[in-house]
């Protein structure tokens, strides 16, 4: 199965080179890494620009800051993956945890974050952060709202 990375960012330029070759080096084969920049203002764009940009499968940005559920939303119209993860660009939470923190496989289409959450699931058995259900409830209003 395929894995899409969305690596929602602002101001992070000096995490950033880091955590995508950690990402990269995670232990998933087939994985697509997207990256947004959230209007960032502290060279990240530049430095996006001037090379990540080639390291990355997609970048997606923002003109102005829009918040993270924005740019996880902007992430997710580009996933191609049949499982989606969220990381957050502030290395808090280690890339090659990926394959222990995953949910089922035999869910359409799932997607999780590594946040606390994440290290709440051998206490509850649930894998669904915050940010996961924010980014559903926003898409199901969306896609509810346009038809």
């Amino acid at each position: 199965m395929k894995l899409s990375v969305i690596i929602p960012c602002y101001n992070e330029k000096e995490l950033l080179p880091e955590l995508i070759a950690l990402v990269k080096r995670a232990p998933v084969e087939d994985k697509e890494i997207i990256l947004v920049d959230d209007g960032s203002s502290d060279g990240t764009t530049e430095l996006i620009k001037a090379g990540l940009d080639k390291q990355v499968d997609k970048v997606v940005y923002h003109r102005v800051n829009q918040g993270k559920g924005a740019a996880i939303r902007s992430g997710l119209e580009q996933a191609t993956g049949e499982m989606v993860l969220i990381q957050d660009a502030d290395l808090e939470y280690d890339p090659h945890e990926y394959p222990g923190s995953s949910p089922p496989l035999s869910r359409e289409r799932p997607m999780w974050s590594m946040g606390p959450d994440s290290r709440e699931k051998a206490r509850t058995g649930c894998t669904c952060s915050g940010t996961m259900w924010a980014t559903a409830f926003s898409l199901f209003f969306r896609t509810c709202s346009a038809t």
